[in-house]
């Protein structure tokens, strides 16, 4: 995994671990800490201890190459983001189409001015803002990237700061904002509180997740259910096929599970 301080990541560790109970296997996990070289390491970890198979959330999409020859030489693993190519077995809920309904839920409550909280490197994941951007263009409205704030970051505090960063420089204040983690998006509302914001009557958040905090924030948290024992049980399952394949592994095959909006009390339509 990439960072256990990630609580979906957390969530998803766990069901993985009690999925292979389940079945009879144990586990060895480790982190990358968001490194290409730490990934690269543990990889070369896990087959120096011959271990069946693998499930491995890599630090970047755009950076799987070193994975690819573990496929080409018939060994069961399994990513949880999709690869691009569909040259390796991979099984992730669909990012794009996640962003697209969080964006889509505030246009449809009459947001036109939509800030987004997002990262900028051209390494990471793109799909959010690809999804954002596309539900943005078919409501006839452009990107306007003084409306977005890269957080550097993943915690509450860097969406705390990112949201300081978004009010501060954008041309005019956003009535909705659009943030890639729920983690960030309970930084965003507290920056909201401390700042005499009232959300939604000021300013409609929506995260993505549906981490257990969200639901519990000050303002409960509309966003998009990542579907952790859903992805968990597919992905295990097709590991498991793998591992029984032996050395005439199934043509790879790429599962994108289709994500559920939670709607709560973050957001609302303007002018309510």
């Amino acid at each position: 995994l990439t960072d256990m301080t990630n609580p979906a990541l957390t969530q998803t560790a766990q069901s993985i671990e009690i999925a292979l109970a389940e079945r009879g296997y144990g586990k060895l996990f480790a982190t990358s800490t968001n490194t290409l070289s730490e990934e690269m390491r543990a990889i070369e970890l896990f087959r120096s201890r011959q271990v069946d198979g693998m499930l491995i959330y890599p630090t970047s999409p755009k950076q799987i190459e070193h994975i690819r020859p573990l496929r080409r030489a018939n060994y069961p693993v399994v990513l949880l983001i999709p690869d691009p190519d569909g040259t390796i077995d991979s099984v992730a809920v669909d990012d794009r189409r996640g962003a697209y309904k969080a964006t889509q839920h505030l246009l449809d409550g009459g947001h036109r001015c939509i800030g987004l909280i997002d990262g900028t490197n051209p390494m990471g994941n793109r799909e959010k803002r690809v999804g954002f951007t596309q539900a943005l263009a078919e409501a006839g409205l452009d990107f306007d990237p003084r409306l977005a704030a890269d957080p550097e970051g993943h915690s509450t505090k860097r969406g705390y700061w990112a949201m300081d960063k978004l009010m501060s420089g954008a041309p005019s204040r956003p009535t909705a904002v659009f943030v890639v983690n729920d983690s960030l998006a309970i930084g965003a509302l507290r920056w909201c509180a401390n700042h005499h914001l009232s959300v939604p009557e000021d300013i409609s958040i929506i995260g993505f997740d549906n981490i257990e905090f969200a639901e519990f924030a000050s303002v409960p948290l509309s966003t998009i259910n990542y579907a952790v024992e859903q992805v968990t049980n597919v992905a295990v399952n097709r590991l498991m096929e793998l591992i029984a394949a032996g050395d005439h592994l199934p043509e790879p095959r790429v599962t994108l599970i289709d994500p559920e909006l939670v709607v709560r009390e973050s957001t609302q339509p303007i002018g309510r």
